[in-house]
């Protein structure tokens, strides 16, 4: 099973790497399985065809991408892999309900004043290795897997003065469906493990503007809503296509909720 689980994780990520751009083939030879099975191990896993995978992947960017209004739709629907507006807009209807153009004008009187905020810093920074578990469905649900991870770390003596934990949360809950939200739970790699029943990857490197959030993990959005809906609009940022890391300073057991501190990198160019 946990070969099977690592094999479709290397399939994900190498979709979420290269989603405008992969192939079939790709993905098959990262999986190791064989062309005439692979389709139905991928269905099993995710409940959805690859190609509908893909697609929901894509017009769930392409929303956020309208929400954060510094492209216009004809720009969004070429990277969403659609030719022609007219099938961006059929697609984007089918599966929000609207389209393109009246989701993006009915976001004009919804957006609201945000907090003020500044990142702590700007740094690039070196790829970070990790080992990981993905969790897919609700983000309120994730007390089990943090729970291997520190399990995993105490066993193999992981703690020192290098080790944290990070997270990334790929998809937005006010957009995604609740059960297909995208999850990984993430501690460092101070050390190689042997045969490690845990996936191993990198944090992306590069360069990032650091935000501080201070208090309850619950609370986060209201950081993210003060980053993408304040500080976002008030300067000239450009951001990498790739997620936003969560790094936890403080996250011990004897902190209280209130002064938990989480540091939120978000990737920019």
């Amino acid at each position: 099973m946990d070969t099977h689980n690592k094999a479709m994780q290397k399939v994900l990520e190498k979709i979420e790497d290269d989603l405008e751009y992969v192939s079939i083939e790709d993905l098959i030879s990262v999986s190791g399985y064989s062309y005439y099975h692979f389709h139905r191990i991928f269905k099993a896993y995710t409940g959805e065809t690859l190609n509908k995978y893909i697609k929901r992947i894509l017009l769930e960017k392409a929303l956020h991408a309208m929400q954060m209004d510094k492209e216009n739709i004809t720009a969004i629907a070429m990277k969403s892999g659609y030719n022609t507006p007219s099938a961006f807009n059929k697609a984007f209807k089918e599966m929000f309900g609207v389209n393109p153009s009246q989701y993006k004008e009915n976001l004009k009187p919804k957006r609201k004043e945000y907090a003020d905020i500044k990142p702590v810093r700007i740094e690039t920074i070196e790829a970070i290795p990790v080992y990981m578990i993905r969790h897919v469905g609700d983000y309120s649900r994730l007390d089990s897997i943090w729970e291997k991870l520190i399990s995993f770390a105490t066993k193999h003596k992981l703690f020192n003065r290098h080790f944290y934990a990070y997270a990334i949360a790929y998809d937005n809950p006010d957009i995604s469906d609740n059960t297909k939200l995208r999850y990984d739970a993430c501690i460092s790699k101070t050390k190689e493990i042997q045969n490690a029943p845990l996936q191993s990857k990198y944090l992306e490197g590069g360069k990032y503007a650091v935000f501080l959030h201070k208090g309850t993990h619950e609370k986060l959005v209201d950081t993210y809503d003060a980053i993408f809906g304040n500080w976002f609009y008030k300067n000239d940022i450009s951001f990498r296509d790739m997620p936003v890391i969560q790094k936890f300073l403080n996250n011990k057991k004897e902190t209280s909720k209130e002064e938990l501190l989480t540091e939120v990198y978000v990737p920019i160019v």
